[in-house]
């Protein structure tokens, strides 16, 4: 059964033929455009009394041209695409136009120079500086810039419908798909990483035991961390989000996993265990931050060394207190309970003066 189209680039369903499905973007930057982005930060910087940072940025626009040729409302950004098993890394940044010739002037003024190709077809070269010259092709009503000469923008998703979901949340976004990468080039890059990692680990000539202990502690954890989520992880993302009539500013940090993988359970332990402190949140107050988390079995284990290398540092440093029985033995029988119980809660806040 052929594949039903997911992000607006045609279905040859009507055909036998294999569809070769196009490629899939590892990183995607996203601007929701380009009207959008200033007045939700001309807003910002009203907040937080700065209108002359907003004033310059206009002034960056008139140096710029005031970016003729570009259509201020759909999204613009980058995309990065990785292939093969030793994979180059290609950025293909992506702008919607309305005029190419008032486009080619804009991009002109940064003191390039952009010649049609000799075959045409929407294609043209940027040179200028000490850089590589950079490849231009025109298709889908957006202008494509790459490095990579051999480029073919038309077999990509059009960037408006392709993020769709990043425009309508966010201002600016950025969504690393790990899932994207092949299967083969994440578990080399873990290989690598675990090899690394070996030696490191290892106690160092002269170490105290405390240091040791800490140190392998992180370094465990981290390394089993960044495995899981090159495995089982499926996208990263961060946004943020300003609004004049709803008077807020988001920073979002999301972070997803492969349905049914145990890198899915660790995260649905976060998301959905329930904080003593939520009365106590305010969206009134300028900064807050709460936490609540089931502990795994790899962060107990991570937890009570890291517990054991500071309750030893402590003593070392303040003897009179590291006795038996003493102030940090209670406080970190404290520690090493919660660790136990493998719940994790915890709550800050900034109050403005009343």
């Amino acid at each position: 059964t052929p594949r039903p189209p997911a992000f607006g680039w045609p279905d040859d369903a009507a055909t036998e033929e294999a569809v070769t499905p196009p490629p899939a973007p590892i990183i995607v930057v996203n601007v929701a455009s380009v009207d959008r982005l200033t007045t939700d930060l001309a807003y910002l910087f009203q907040t937080i009394e700065r209108p002359d940072i907003t004033d310059y940025l206009v002034g960056m626009l008139a140096y710029a041209g005031d970016l003729k040729g570009i259509d201020r409302t759909p999204p613009f950004g980058m995309m990065l695409f990785m292939d093969g098993l030793t994979p180059r890394p290609t950025p293909v940044g992506f702008f919607p136009v309305t005029d190419v010739s008032e486009f080619i002037e804009t991009i002109s003024l940064a003191q390039v120079v952009v010649q049609e190709s000799i075959d045409g077809a929407n294609r043209y070269t940027i040179t200028g500086g000490d850089g590589p010259p950079m490849h231009m092709h025109l298709a889908q009503d957006y202008v494509y810039i790459t490095p990579d000469e051999d480029f073919v923008p038309t077999n990509l998703p059009n960037p408006q419908t392709y993020n769709a979901a990043l425009t309508s949340r966010y201002d600016l976004s950025v969504a690393v798909r790990i899932q994207n990468v092949s299967e083969t080039v994440r578990n080399v890059f873990v290989t690598f990483l675990e090899a690394g990692a070996q030696a490191e680990l290892q106690q160092r000539d002269g170490e105290p035991e405390a240091e040791y202990l800490m140190r392998r502690a992180n370094g465990v954890s981290t390394l089993e961390f960044i495995t899981q989520l090159l495995r089982e992880g499926d996208q990263i993302l961060l946004g943020i989000d300003a609004s004049s009539e709803r008077k807020t500013g988001v920073l979002e940090i999301n972070m997803d996993a492969v349905p049914g993988s145990e890198f899915a359970s660790l995260l649905a332990n976060v998301s959905g265990t329930q904080t003593s402190f939520a009365p106590l949140l305010n969206d009134g107050a300028p900064f807050s931050i709460s936490g609540a988390w089931k502990m795994n079995e790899r962060d107990q284990t991570g937890g009570r060394d890291m517990a054991v290398g500071d309750q030893l540092a402590i003593a070392r440093e303040e003897p009179e207190l590291g006795v038996e029985g003493g102030p940090i033995d209670r406080l970190f029988d404290s520690v090493l309970a919660t660790i136990e119980d493998g719940q994790i809660d915890f709550f800050a806040q900034f109050a403005s003066p009343a």
